[in-house]
């Protein structure tokens, strides 16, 4: 038994120390997935990923199934997590993704979810950053499309990622909503009857919305009271 003990702690480090990632202590080799045989993204300016490269990350699937120290990409463009697999290709899951972290620059991991009902053209699959997780939710969308423009004087057309940020709050037992990140739209979405003692802490606390840290604090206050 001792010696079983020892192999497995050995496994788990060698598996830590070259980077593998793990599933009740199964190695890649385990997560289901296709290769990626579509090539997307060539002569394009800008990046339609989240992050340059792989970054660590964890998964969870449909059925609660996780994985965790895979090496990920979120492609903004599709609404899709990938992962790394044999021989180094991009490969798609092949159960649908419900959420997923990934180590930011800052060395911090976001937090992404779905399942939080459609909007327009947003649909319940689609991935939101959240960025409080209390009994107010709050998201943030960030969505990267290929456009193409015209050269003057040229009859070629360049590709670029164009990028747009958009901002939801959901409050148990209503739909989706979105927000600005500002005084007016915060207030007039919290309630005409709440924008007093709201308005009062925004004051008190010098809130300008300038981050999100100002919404978070916002929110954690509506909730108290």
């Amino acid at each position: 038994m001792i010696n079983l003990i020892i192999m497995r702690l050995f496994f788990t480090l060698s598996c830590y120390l070259l980077g593998l990632p793990f599933l009740s202590g199964q190695v890649v080799e385990h997560v289901n997935g296709t290769v990626v045989t579509e090539k997307q993204y060539t002569d394009i300016q800008g990046n339609p990923y989240l992050f340059n490269g792989w970054r660590k990350g964890e998964v969870t699937l449909t059925g609660n199934e996780k994985f965790t120290g895979l090496n990920l990409k979120y492609d903004q463009v599709n609404d899709e997590v990938l992962y790394e697999g044999k021989g180094g290709n991009d490969y798609h899951f092949a159960k649908q993704v419900v959420a997923f972290s990934i180590v930011a620059d800052d060395g911090e991991s976001a937090s992404y979810r779905n399942g939080f009902g459609a909007y327009e053209k947003l649909g319940n699959n689609a991935f939101y950053q959240v960025l409080y997780d209390g009994k107010v939710k709050f998201l943030r969308k960030e969505v990267k499309t290929i456009v193409e423009r015209i050269v003057y004087g040229s009859a070629n057309a360049n590709k670029l990622v164009q990028r747009s940020e958009r901002y939801f709050i959901k409050l148990e037992g209503k739909t989706l909503a979105e927000v600005k990140r500002d005084r007016k739209s915060l207030l007039a979405f919290l309630g005409p009857e709440k924008s007093g003692d709201l308005g009062a802490f925004i004051d008190r606390e010098k809130l300008k919305f300038k981050s999100d840290e100002d919404v978070i604090k916002l929110l954690q206050y509506f909730e108290g009271m």
